[in-house]
């Protein structure tokens, strides 16, 4: 059976040229995303909201790069600042109150945030620095094992309030469960895969990805490597179920897991991705580099399949109203061979109606007849030769 819709990247109008860095989405109609706007604008800290028909700038309170977001509600959510030119000094992080966003005063340098509940978040960043958000305060966390030098963690994804993930530079992974983080994957010097991303299905299964490609699942007991079909860093991860997860990342990179293989996938773009949030296996979004957005969702069918489909019926169509006029023509004896010729624009009407149009891959319309263009199926070519 040919189907009238499929699934597909579809690029959406961006109301900003900024370098997204994350998207977070609560519902078909709210989102939000954040980024760095070129600096000499004089405000880099980007924050855009999707209100379910386009995607509009929101006033911003900082100008540094806002790294992650993470929504409660639609009244409440955070974001976390950072930036490659320099450490933010104060205000790394801002707070959605519903109404505006707001300057946190909270020092250090924040690379990602997940909020459990809006008594309840993590952030983590530079130098292992964690925070923990209880309802009322951003709290310093020491991580078990802790250095007096530690990588920075570019990446925290929590399953529950007992349980969650933190990924970084040289390979380190860290676990929370409850009570304190641990280093689970210690760092690695003499390696150079930088995890960039994590996402947690449940305490069972979850995924990692790396600056060198690589990718790796949590089975509820280790993580293992499992074969990318990429070498391109991959900078955020996103898994829906055992059988569907996407991953996105430099030079427009997407890949996709279903339930067997990572897989690439055609991109629409060759801007780098940096954050990727699915709701469902039909709707999800990416963002990344000069404020590119894209959303996966259904489209129409273009293939040659649903021409041929739609053409068919239509001929059809034709055939059942010509006779039954020709019949009522006869009856009356008024039928004659020069005004069958005014029927033959009902052939035209009914394939524009259809939306067959001329460019279509296999047909064309010409002096009111429906021919195959050259390089058809032969087996096409057939069927209107009989026709």
């Amino acid at each position: 059976m040919v189907k009238a819709e499929t699934l597909g990247f579809t690029k959406v109008a961006s109301p900003t040229s900024a370098y997204l860095e994350s998207v977070d989405m609560l519902s078909a109609a709210e989102g939000w995303a954040v980024g760095s706007r070129p600096a000499a604008t004089g405000n880099e800290g980007a924050i855009i909201r999707w209100d379910g028909t386009k995607w509009v700038n929101i006033e911003s309170p900082t100008t540094v790069i806002l790294k992650s977001i993470s929504m409660v509600s639609s009244n409440e959510g955070f974001a976390v600042a950072g930036g490659i030119r320099g450490y933010p000094n104060n205000n790394s992080i801002i707070r959605w109150d519903g109404t505006k966003w707001q300057n946190l005063t909270v020092t250090g340098f924040l690379n990602a945030i997940d909020m459990i509940s809006s008594s309840d978040g993590w952030a983590v960043g530079n130098g292992g620095s964690i925070r923990h958000w209880d309802g009322t305060t951003w709290d310093n966390v020491t991580m078990v094992g802790a250095g007096a030098s530690n990588p920075p963690l570019f990446d925290v994804d929590m399953v529950s309030s007992t349980d969650g993930w933190a990924v970084g530079q040289m390979g380190i992974m860290i676990h929370w469960d409850g009570a304190n983080w641990t280093i689970a994957v210690p760092p690695n010097p003499n390696g150079h895969a930088w995890l960039w991303g994590v996402s947690m299905l449940d305490s069972t299964y979850g995924w990692a990805v790396s600056d060198v490609g690589s990718i790796l699942r949590w089975d509820g007991t280790a993580w293992q490597n499992v074969t990318s079909p990429t070498t391109t860093s991959l900078f955020s991860v996103e898994a829906i179920s055992k059988n569907d997860a996407w991953a996105a990342g430099k030079d427009g990179t997407i890949i996709h897991w279903d339930g067997l293989s990572w897989n690439n996938v055609t991109s629409p773009t060759s801007a780098w991705l940096q954050s990727v949030d699915f709701m469902s296996s039909t709707d999800g979004w990416i963002v990344g580099a000069d404020g590119n957005i894209f959303h996966w969702t259904t489209q129409p069918a273009t293939s040659p399949e649903i021409y041929l489909a739609i053409v068919i019926g239509a001929f059809l169509a034709v055939v059942v109203v010509f006779f039954l006029l020709r019949k009522k023509l006869k009856s009356a004896n008024a039928i004659k061979s020069n005004k069958l010729t005014k029927f033959l624009p009902i052939t035209v009407n009914f394939i524009h109606f259809f939306r067959l149009k001329p460019n279509s891959p296999c047909f064309q319309v010409n002096k009111l007849l429906l021919t195959p263009r050259t390089g058809c199926p032969q087996n096409l070519k057939l069927l209107f030769a009989g026709l």
